[in-house]
């Protein structure tokens, strides 16, 4: 639901949409054991930043939590020295830098540090209508950790993961509504667990899920439902522009 709706920029192939699935691998492989698993975080970190440099947060995240950090920085390197090398071979090189690197940080530097959280504030309470049975969900695991030592493992990782999505969607202050799509797997994971924390598990669980994603789909149901076509195209084309 979160990946689908339109307060989040969901009409749009924005590149946080492509970068979101290697993230998500990424820190499921981060959190297992072993040297291969480590090398598959690091590989999906470095093709998740080859989609939006902005998950370099994240990578920096996944590095710290995993348990083998050199096969981590092997698997980075092993996704992101092929890109180098090919725009090396091809003499734009230092054009890719000016366009990844010079015009970013030249783009991020125009907001002041003290708009930030107006910017941030202004963004997502555009999605409260739809979204804040999740939200309100997702924050259960900040007031209350579970009292398992392995349960409350899992929920302070996905808060962690939360906070590097934040630092990465905080780039440059902008804050625009696809930007949000970084945390959208966090998000929904402590959503779970939150319902997981008030109801444990069985039907009430499953009921309050499922009411949760049809509550979000009712109230933009001019998006999900059906329509005619010039509604769909004017939805459309507003995001374009």
């Amino acid at each position: 639901l979160l990946l689908s709706h339109p307060s989040l920029g969901a009409l749009s192939a924005n590149s946080e949409l492509f970068m979101v699935a290697p993230l998500a691998g990424a820190v499921l492989a981060s959190l297992g054991k072993g040297n291969g698993l480590a090398f598959a975080a690091g590989l999906l970190s470095g093709l998740a930043c080859l989609f939006k440099q902005v998950a370099l947060a994240n990578a920096v995240f996944c590095m710290l939590v995993s348990a083998a950090p050199v096969p981590f920085t092997l698997g980075l390197a092993a996704a992101l020295l092929p890109a180098v090398g090919g725009l090396l071979a091809a003499g734009a090189l230092g054009a890719a830098y000016d366009a990844i690197v010079g015009y970013n940080l030249s783009y991020a530097s125009s907001i002041a540090l003290a708009e930030y959280l107006p910017r941030f504030w202004a963004t997502l309470s555009e999605t409260f209508g739809a979204l804040w049975p999740i939200y309100l969900l997702a924050a259960v695991p900040l007031f209350k950790l579970s009292a398992r030592p392995a349960e409350r493992r899992s929920e302070l990782a996905a808060l962690g993961w939360l906070i590097a999505s934040l630092a990465g969607a905080s780039a440059g202050g902008y804050f625009r509504d696809h930007y949000l799509l970084q945390g959208v797997p966090p998000v929904a994971l402590l959503a779970g667990r939150g319902i997981a924390l008030v109801f444990r598990a069985g039907l009430p669980a499953a009921a309050l899920s499922a009411a949760c994603v049809l509550y979000g789909v009712g109230a933009t149901w001019w998006f999900y439902g059906p329509g005619p076509a010039e509604a769909s195209a004017a939805a459309c084309g507003a995001a374009v522009d």
